[in-house]
């Protein structure tokens, strides 16, 4: 027998009616609570994305079984390219919504100047450092080793230098010679740079830093054969760290400085995603000036 309500839908007529009562009180709970709307720009205020900007995608209702309640919460969409290509869950209380302006103020925060340096990877080892400082600051548990110690000081150290190895290597590929105000690395790309490791790709790394080998009496000749040494590194105590956990962490660095650079005007994350694969979009390190040098002073 025919039906009047939902016609075309399999489903019993009771889901059709249930989806759409469903939707009325939601529509009306957003309502209530004044719940964001999609596309709106906000800040958030807690959990480990703290301080990053988004854009809401959709409202994401939070059940509280315990107190019988719904607790109003949203999708959202890191700026940047997200980790893992996924919206990011929130409670309300996690976000604050912010204007574009005052977005593009903080963005065009003024730059320190930028020290002189003796050679190329003199410039690049200090950017590196830059970068992994920032990075323990917003993201604290990707530093950690076995049994979750935090890594020592000679560990992130290692680390550093691989990073530094790897802007290296590409300043070079980019004929980015000239050092010696410390800006030509700024042009970096860094989705080139982040690209150059694997945690599963030891050997890759190994031969990335034999490439780099510096001239003895060079100041950061022992800490590249440290690094060197780190990765060659086969066995030890549980607590050791082993290669992989090294290249790991450089490569969460690299690509964490693409996840911050804010997307091109307009454009949805997997617009960005894509203009990024294809080269319309390739940021560089000087995206990342401000931030990363201002962290530093």
């Amino acid at each position: 027998m025919s039906r009047s309500i939902g016609r075309g839908n399999p489903s019993p007529a009771v889901d059709v009616v249930t989806g759409w009562a469903s939707r009325a009180v939601a529509d009306t709970l957003a309502a209530d609570l004044q719940a964001l709307t999609a596309g709106t720009r906000v800040r958030i205020t807690g959990g480990e994305h703290a301080g990053r900007t988004a854009r809401v995608g959709r409202i994401a209702w939070q059940l509280d079984d315990d107190a019988y309640d719904v607790r109003l919460g949203y999708e959202v969409t890191l700026d940047g390219c997200p980790e893992a290509g996924e919206p990011v869950r929130l409670p309300a209380g996690a976000i604050m919504p912010v204007t574009e302006t005052e977005i593009v103020q903080e963005n065009s925060m003024p730059v320190p100047r930028l020290p002189r340096f003796d050679d190329l990877f003199a410039a690049c080892h200090w950017w590196a450092a830059a970068m992994a400082d920032h990075h323990r600051t917003v993201r604290p548990k990707v530093w950690q080793g076995p049994q979750g110690r935090e890594l020592t000081v000679p560990e992130r150290g290692t680390v550093t230098t691989l990073c530094a190895a790897v802007l290296y290597t590409v300043a070079r590929e980019q004929g980015l010679d000239v050092t010696e105000d410390g800006a030509a690395p700024a042009q970096l790309d860094l989705n080139a740079c982040s690209q150059r490791l694997d945690e599963h790709q030891v050997e890759a790394a190994r031969r990335l830093a034999d490439a780099a080998a510096l001239p003895d009496g060079h100041p950061s000749a022992d800490a590249m054969a440290a690094l060197r040494d780190a990765l060659h590194t086969t066995a030890g105590s549980a607590s050791a760290v082993m290669p992989y956990q090294l290249v790991s962490t450089a490569r969460t660095v690299l690509l964490g400085q693409v996840n911050a650079v804010t997307m091109p005007r307009g454009a949805s994350w997997q617009e960005a995603l894509t203009m990024l694969a294809d080269g319309r979009w390739a940021p560089t390190l000087g995206d990342r000036m401000p931030q990363l040098l201002n962290n530093r002073t």
